[in-house]
């Protein structure tokens, strides 16, 4: 007996499923990220603080002088330094800090904004597998915006303030608008373009991802007659952009790199990063090697589509690259299996997935070995079982750790150092005036709360400081030490450059040897802090 034809009903729960599956997701994300952004406050004495994590509190200092009429200088005081490594991040926090609503916070706004952001991606990544990586009988998206929506350190680097979710959205767009040109012939060039700029804004090293679209778009999509004009136009936009930015880092901050670049990079031996950021791999690889052995093998197996298939799985497989030629991060041996260098690509190994699941399929439905509804159950069980792999919720010897990670039934990584530097700081700032020059290690709390002139004593902040070599020696034995952006310091530089009044914190000195240099130079011990005898307190 023939099958009845739909009705009016059954094309209508058709149509609206996918949005309400899509909107459960994005509820669902929501509903999560606001316990996590909740549970990153506290409360000090009777005001609760939003804080982000100490890195991006920097850039909201750098915004917050902007407002305040200091312009681009963290210190309130010399020549201004470049101790940031996002632009656009800290040209979106500017108006944040225009906002009139207290210091402690501003950083909620920053943090919804994440949020959104992380939507936008969620939508993007959809439109990316529908649009690029279904098959002819199969066309699933769900496992790619489920992994995405649920991968534990893009939430948490996105959700502590990072420039992460920013990233993560740029390099989604222009993938899709890269496939859109060479798949369906789309003129998109100038829109590439565009997106290719405020990447590079965002941070320099996502000059990655452009290179490797645009030698995709070279490759695979050559210019044509009727293309050559985008082309042309959305390349004078980009180098526009490149020249304009790198004039102003010149004639601004009279250099030509961040100086965080030399803080993280100069003076540490190529091999020696490259040994560490090799050691650090593998407790990257105990949660995400898995689903990326999955995409490696799916790729020897699948003829059509294949370059497609290629181009994500080569960003991702270049920007682990890059982590491990950096030398890693500073967070490494965290609950956060992921850096800030590759979290953000990740999303796009989970379209690949996905992808790949979507030709298995199709090719399991045209010799009938498996049905339908079977073969959707199986996926979106192997979604599952990934998703928890990939947070490190399974086959990880920390898995109890992550467990309370992703429940987020204890403060996230770091909260409770923020809370106890936030309220250090905000006592500081009722016992010290407005400019009194304190010296700090960390460089991001104690700066945007206070109204003090500040010394950063590890140099993210402080040329002299990031070009010197690394105090620990470092050899072949020895290449564990490195900790990028903490292996530079100097008292003595520091007094005499910068002379600060107050030493709210130090680096690598013991309180023996505290106790045999800062009297030297008229600092008193006072609890905690040292301080020079003549400044005023």
């Amino acid at each position: 007996m023939p099958d009845s034809p739909p009705t009016n009903e059954t094309r209508l729960s058709e149509r609206w499923r996918p949005q309400l599956g899509l909107g459960l997701i994005l509820l669902s994300l929501v509903a999560w990220a606001s316990w996590f952004i909740y549970r990153t406050s506290f409360r000090v004495g009777d005001s609760r603080v939003f804080c982000l994590f100490d890195d991006a509190m920097i850039s909201m200092t750098y915004a917050r002088n902007v407002v305040e009429g200091w312009g681009l200088n963290w210190a309130r005081f010399g020549e201004p330094v470049e101790g940031f490594t996002c632009p656009l991040w800290v040209a979106a926090m500017v108006p944040v800090n225009l906002l009139p609503v207290s210091l402690e916070v501003r950083s909620l706004f920053v943090q919804l904004l994440s949020l959104c952001l992380l939507m936008v991606m969620l939508l993007l990544v959809k439109r990316l597998v529908t649009g690029h990586f279904g098959a002819p009988t199969r066309s699933h998206w769900v496992p790619a915006v489920v992994l995405t929506a649920g991968y534990y350190p893009l939430l948490y680097w996105s959700l502590m303030g990072m420039e992460t979710a920013l990233q993560a959205v740029l390099l989604v767009a222009m993938v899709l608008t890269t496939l859109d040109i060479t798949e369906r012939r789309r003129p998109r060039h100038v829109l590439f373009f565009c997106l290719a700029s405020l990447a590079y804004l965002t941070r320099m090293d996502m000059l990655l991802c452009v290179g490797i679209c645009v030698l995709f778009l070279v490759l695979t999509a050559r210019p044509r007659r009727e293309t050559v004009r985008s082309w042309v136009l959305g390349g004078a936009i980009f180098l526009g952009t490149l020249v304009s930015y790198q004039a102003f880092r010149w004639l601004y901050f009279h250099d030509v790199l961040p100086n965080t670049y030399y803080l993280k990079l100069s003076g540490i031996p190529l091999h020696l990063r490259i040994l560490r950021g090799l050691s650090v791999l593998p407790d990257f690889l105990i949660s995400h090697g898995w689903i990326l052995g999955i995409c490696l093998a799916g790729m020897l197996f699948v003829r059509e589509k294949r370059r497609t298939l290629l181009l994500p799985l080569c960003i991702v497989l270049a920007y682990i690259a890059y982590s491990v030629y950096v030398g890693g991060d500073a967070w490494e041996h965290s609950p956060i299996d992921a850096n800030r260098f590759v979290a953000f690509a990740l999303p796009l190994v989970f379209v690949v997935f996905t992808g790949l699941a979507n030709r298995l399929l199709s090719q399991l439905d045209a010799g009938r070995v498996l049905g339908r509804e079977v073969g959707t159950k199986l996926l979106y069980a192997t979604t599952m079982v990934l998703a928890l792999i990939t947070n490190g919720l399974l086959v990880n010897p920390e898995s109890r750790e992550k467990w309370q990670a992703a429940l987020v039934t204890e403060r996230p990584f770091l909260v409770t150092s923020h809370h106890l530097v936030a309220t250090e700081t905000l006592s500081l700032k009722k016992r010290f005036p407005s400019g009194t020059r304190v010296a700090t290690a960390w460089s991001g709390i104690p700066a945007y709360f206070t109204d003090f002139e500040m010394v950063d004593v590890l140099g993210y902040n402080d040329p002299l400081i990031a070009h010197l070599d690394p105090v620990p020696s470092l050899s072949v034995d020895t290449f564990e030490k490195i900790t990028p952006g903490h292996m530079k310091w100097n008292l003595n530089l520091t007094i005499e450059s910068r002379r600060p009044q107050v030493f709210y914190q130090t680096w690598g000195y013991t309180e023996e040897q505290l106790r045999r240099i800062l009297p030297g130079y008229g600092y008193q011990p006072d609890g905690s802090l040292w301080i020079r005898e003549r400044s005023t307190h």
